[in-house]
């Protein structure tokens, strides 16, 4: 879900970078002046908004999964496993 959040950021960042260097995209559609601002804004209405909402909401305390005992399992796992790897 972020890599959708990430790709957007990587194009406007893209398309700021260009416009601060005064160069202006090509092509029948043009905002003019406004390019920069809109630019500028879709950077930071997502950025401020995803912000708001990482402090408000704290998703990372909505998850049930366990925790801690990750190590834990994975040497279990690891353990049971290795036996099946040396009989083939």
């Amino acid at each position: 879900m972020l890599g959708i959040y990430v790709a957007f950021q990587m194009v406007v960042l893209g398309a700021l970078g260009q416009r601060m260097r005064g160069r202006r995209p090509a092509g029948p559609f043009s905002l003019g002046r406004l390019g920069c601002l809109v630019n500028v804004l879709a950077l930071g209405v997502v950025v401020l908004i995803g912000l708001i909402y990482l402090v408000a909401v704290r998703p990372d305390r909505l998850s049930d999964a366990p925790e801690g005992d990750a190590i834990a399992v994975a040497d279990e796992i690891h353990r049971r496993t290795r036996g099946l790897a040396a009989r083939r």
